[in-house]
């Protein structure tokens, strides 16, 4: 819980912003400081069960005044963050604490030029998932919408037409909520955070999963290198070429995992195109045998059924 000193403090800076009146004041700025640092503390291991917490920071009062026109010294708000556990988890929180002004905020305030583009890429060719994501009802419900710096068209090496440029124009993606000024200062307050957090652990998760698209344990990775040799020796076995694969992570994710599954294309002669067998039914009437139950969903996907409990599909 915020110590009660801390508003009339910034307050009292706000209206004395100067050097003088700092250096005289000194000593409720670090009293003021201290109560910060201890919420922190205390949010940490509060919100550390659920988000995968690295460290947290308390930003110093002092203004950098170089290049900006507002040249008063310092700060007039205190600013925590929590940053999450790289690489497997990325994004992080924030705490602003101001009087009439704090907030909370959640998401990716300065992604580096590579993360910018790499996501970028995945709203070009996924735009319809990003955007399930960022307007998920309790998401929207009780963050809003997205926020965050756009550019006025399209970022270089993308077209202005392409899938998704309302949400390529981003150069931040960030989520605000505001804060009453009582709540501060109520001792539930760091419930109330975890609570707000689990929201939009999902964006972060899913982003996480475009920037780092990775198995999150060794055994997986196991997995897949073993797979990819028994695929390697059984082509070699057949005189199959291979010409291409392809395998996806994305969808590993903390609690639940689909396994790596690698694809491979190859390239071969056929001696009498009439013997091929495809998937395809060739003439009216053929039979299809089925075993077993089908329950309306002959091809729904086996993750579906079993983890999703989906039961759709053509019967």
């Amino acid at each position: 819980m915020l110590a009660p000193d801390v508003f009339p403090f910034l307050k009292n800076l706000k209206e004395n912003n100067n050097r003088e009146w700092f250096k005289t004041n000194k000593n409720e700025h670090d009293e003021a400081r201290n109560s910060v640092v201890h919420l922190s503390s205390q949010l940490f291991d509060t919100l550390n069960n659920e988000n995968q917490l690295d460290k947290q920071k308390v930003f110093r009062i002092y203004r950098d005044v170089r290049f900006s026109k507002n040249k008063t010294p310092y700060k007039t708000h205190f600013g925590v963050s929590f940053h999450r556990q790289k690489p497997s988890f990325r994004g992080g929180y924030y705490l602003h604490i101001e009087p009439g002004a704090s907030f909370i905020g959640a998401g990716f305030w300065g992604p580096n030029k590579d993360d910018l583009f790499r996501i970028r890429k995945e709203i070009e060719m996924d735009h319809d998932c990003f955007s399930q994501m960022v307007n998920q009802a309790e998401l929207l419900k009780n963050w809003g919408a997205m926020q965050g710096e756009q550019l006025k068209t399209a970022p270089k090496g993308f077209e202005k037409d392409s899938p998704g440029i309302e949400h390529l124009r981003f150069k931040q993606f960030i989520f605000i909520k505001n804060i009453n000024d009582d709540q501060l200062f109520d001792a539930s307050f760091g419930s109330w955070m975890t609570n707000q957090f689990k929201t939009i652990k999902p964006f972060l998760n899913y982003m996480g999963e475009v920037l780092n698209p990775t198995p999150e344990n060794e055994d997986n990775m196991g997995e897949f290198v073993e797979c990819v040799q028994g695929i390697g020796e059984a082509s070699k076995y057949l005189n199959f070429p291979v010409v291409s694969g392809n395998v996806s992570f994305y969808n590993q994710t903390k609690d639940v995992g689909i396994k790596p599954t690698p694809s491979i294309g190859g390239v071969g002669l056929i001696k009498d195109y009439k013997k091929m067998i495809t998937m395809e039914l060739k003439e009216i009437d053929n039979l299809i045998l089925v075993i077993g139950k089908t329950e309306g969903h002959i091809d729904q996907s086996l993750f579906a059924r079993t983890i999703l409990d989906e039961k759709n599909g053509p019967p």
